[in-house]
């Protein structure tokens, strides 16, 4: 499931049982501004979300729900026909193409049509 921002911000906070007013205290950040964070009406800077996260006991990634990548995982483990495939296109595009693939794969996978992984994909 993915969470917005505001809904992480305003999770981590409750899983600690702190109140908008204890974050406040220990922070400075107004009541204000962490609601309109925790309702997705806004979004914190990068010095207020490393403040939260400090505050919250959790790294930038967790606090934003980022998760990050183990690329030598991915290097080490046997590739699909598919993987494989998409590797040799990429290589073959230069670097405004490849940006251009990976947005395009971004979309992909914010789309839950096409982010569940089927049991076989060797095509």
């Amino acid at each position: 499931m993915n969470l917005t921002i505001g809904k992480r911000l305003r999770m981590i906070r409750e899983e600690l049982n702190l109140m908008q007013v204890d974050v406040k205290n220990r922070t400075g950040i107004s009541n204000h501004n962490l609601s309109n964070w925790e309702n997705d009406k806004s979004e914190p800077c990068i010095a207020d979300s490393i403040t939260l996260a400090d505050c919250y006991g959790v790294t930038l990634d967790e606090l934003f729900g980022h998760k990050p990548i183990d690329i030598h995982n991915i290097i080490g483990s046997q590739l699909t026909n598919v993987e494989k495939r998409v590797i040799v296109k990429l290589r073959n595009l230069n670097n405004e193409g490849q940006l251009k693939a990976l947005e395009y794969i971004d979309d992909l996978e914010g789309n839950i049509k096409y982010n569940e992984r089927e049991k076989d994909v060797s095509a």
